[in-house]
């Protein structure tokens, strides 16, 4: 699993070189951290369990879509 989340982080990076290169740390960034605001609150408000593989891959989407 570790492999499959250094290659998806690694697939958004490269070839990037600059600007376009913080544009996709910073889409990175803040789809992790919205993806893991929203986990939390599911967790706090709604009873939810913790799932990481979850949170994972609503990051991928995030990250996809908005990038």
């Amino acid at each position: 699993m570790l492999r499959l989340r250094v290659s998806f982080y690694s697939i958004v990076v490269v070839g990037l070189k600059g600007r376009k290169l913080m544009k996709a740390w910073r889409v990175v960034w803040f789809a992790s951290v919205w993806s893991l605001w929203l986990h939390r609150n599911n967790i706090i408000f709604n009873n939810e369990e913790v799932n990481i593989d979850s949170v994972l891959d609503l990051i991928k989407f995030r990250t996809w879509h908005v990038g």
